[in-house]
């Protein structure tokens, strides 16, 4: 019972945390992030404009009063004054829309720092509140599926009785074994049974075309994954044999060249021509291997490989999969064949569940919360 109730509880426990993921996703998720976001990012605003506007003041005073001490400072008059204060003032306007313009990028960077920091930990804040909840919840729940209540324990003892006495029944008339399981002599029977009628020969054949279904129905994925597990370490060692064969080859015509143009150049000049000879062997060799190893080519010696591994891999695969197929069926088979009869018999030996008596029992392992 106390497992019936865990079980119960599993359940529920799992409603929970699918409950909790869904609000933090709401909570922490890309929309509650970009709101959160730019309400920040509202607020800093006002702060940067704030800051920004005061340094300004300052800026223009500062610059203003550069203007009137050069004016004081040149001793000019007239239009020369004049002419002088329109330059100094251009001057100093460019100066000051310049300064506001740096000083604005460097306020708006700060700024986005520290949105982000803010955004970061009002969302951890968040993420961390729904979890503390949820993890509670599951506490609390928990706590409610560790013991039984009196009723629930009399009511475990009546069924244990009943299949107590049940069992002893069937072990008193040979039908099942000292360990509460069918007896031999009653497994045997049934079996015969099961021939005599016909019972074996049906579920034969029912099984038999079962594993051909399933076989056919899982080839395809098994042998995609077995190509799958070999493809790498097979394009390596296709790759490796085209660029060792390309090298071969190089090295072979470099040979062959040198010795055909060697025969008309002096004794002084055979070095030069080697040397001229593997620096353009070398340098096609690089290309030649590159063009057999890339792109289109690499593309097509992939599809020959995965063809070569489906046709080789296949008749393993097949045999596995046979094998796995036809040992689970022929378990279902024999059970259905053979099983009617065994299979109440068996029901007479108490199960551990109700004979479960404990005061208590700890949930807590067998609910515990993903990592």
């Amino acid at each position: 019972m106390l497992q019936a109730k865990a079980a119960k509880v599993k359940i529920t426990i799992e409603q929970i945390k699918s409950k909790g993921k869904a609000k933090e996703a709401s909570k922490t998720g890309a929309t509650a992030t970009k709101i959160a976001g730019a309400k920040t990012s509202q607020q800093l605003k006002k702060e940067v404009d704030a800051q920004v506007k005061a340094e300004s003041d300052k800026l223009k005073d500062a610059e203003k009063a550069k203007v009137l001490k050069a004016l004081a400072s040149s001793g000019l008059t007239g239009g020369k004054r004049d002419d002088l204060k329109r330059k100094l003032t251009a001057e100093s306007a460019t100066r000051v829309q310049q300064k506001i313009s740096n000083l604005r990028k460097t306020a708006a960077a700060k700024a986005q720092t520290k949105t982000v920091k803010k955004v970061d930990k009002k969302m951890a804040d968040a993420k961390a509140k729904v979890e503390k909840d949820t993890a509670d919840k599951v506490a609390k729940l928990t706590a409610t599926a560790s013991s039984l209540t009196h009723a629930e324990k009399a009511q475990v003892k009546a069924k244990a009785d009943a299949k107590t006495a049940e069992a002893m029944a069937k072990y008193k008339t040979g039908k099942i074994d000292g360990t509460g399981t069918a007896s031999k002599a009653a497994v045997e029977a049934e079996k015969e049974a099961a021939k005599k009628t016909g019972v074996e020969t049906k579920a034969q054949a029912k099984m038999d075309a079962k594993v051909v279904a399933k076989v056919d129905d899982k080839m395809n994925k098994k042998l995609d994954q077995a190509v799958v597990a070999k493809m790498a370490s097979a394009v390596s060692k296709a790759v490796d044999g085209v660029t060792t064969k390309l090298t071969k080859d190089s090295e072979a015509k470099a040979k062959s060249d040198y010795k055909r143009q060697s025969v008309s150049k002096k004794q002084s000049q055979r070095a030069g021509l080697l040397t001229q000879i593997k620096s353009a062997a070398k340098d096609k060799l690089k290309k030649d291997i590159a063009l057999a190893t890339t792109g289109d080519a690499l593309k097509t010696l992939k599809l020959q490989l995965q063809n070569k591994l489906k046709k080789d891999l296949k008749p393993s695969v097949k045999a596995k999969t046979v094998a796995k197929v036809t040992s689970e069926e022929q378990t279902k088979k024999d059970k259905a064949v053979a099983g009617k009869a065994v299979a109440a018999l068996s029901r007479g030996k108490p199960s551990s569940s109700e004979l479960d008596l404990a005061d208590s029992f700890n949930p807590v392992v067998e609910l515990e919360e993903e990592a």
